[in-house]
């Protein structure tokens, strides 16, 4: 197992996990104009094949002293490897 950020070439494989109609202009765009250091998915892969991802958004509060809060969304696991520990592992 290994966790990459999600990429370009990763579009099919992560269409068919969220079960989406998103088009690959659509998840291109996304990958070169939403995804920053503050905006990170993850994936995480068995050989070649996404068993499962995560995101992570990263907020400068105006509160709590200027700190920076995380905020850990989309968890999704292949359904062949639920119940293993991924998604804790994931997150």
């Amino acid at each position: 197992m290994k966790y990459n950020y999600l990429s370009k070439n990763h579009y099919l494989q992560y269409k068919n996990l969220i079960n989406s109609n998103i088009t690959e202009g659509f998840f291109t765009n996304f990958i070169n104009n939403v995804l920053n250091d503050n905006h990170i998915i993850m994936v995480l892969e068995d050989e070649e094949d996404i068993i499962g991802t995560g995101t992570i958004l990263i907020e400068e509060k105006l509160t709590y002293g200027g700190c920076k809060m995380g905020h850990i969304e989309n968890i999704l696991i292949n359904e062949n490897y639920r119940k293993r520990g991924y998604g804790e592992q994931i997150v």
